[in-house]
């Protein structure tokens, strides 16, 4: 990473609100490869028939993630891969 993004200083507040999570992943983003930008998640139209296909309403956080950097593959495939709507699935419960 480049520039004066401190992970180290701005984490603490990022783990413990919301509004700050979102600057903190935008600031990160910018600092480690380049800025966000509009288009760069997923919409809420889109997110909304993932859901209606599930039969479920996605939590908060992963929501807010597919809204606001859901089709960045450098920051969601770098080690696990973020799913794209349309390969979200629920895994039926062990017998």
């Amino acid at each position: 990473m480049t520039g004066a993004f401190d992970i180290h200083t701005r984490l603490p507040a990022a783990l413990t609100d919301r509004a700050q999570t979102g600057r903190f992943i935008a600031d990160f983003a910018a600092s480690w490869h380049q800025p966000l930008w509009p288009g760069d998640g997923w919409s809420a139209e889109q997110l909304a028939a993932c859901e209606h296909r599930l039969g479920l309403a996605l939590p908060a956080a992963l929501r807010e993630t597919y809204l606001l950097l859901g089709r960045r593959s450098d920051l969601t495939a770098n080690h696990d891969t973020l799913l794209r709507p349309d390969e979200l699935h629920v895994l039926a419960p062990a017998p």
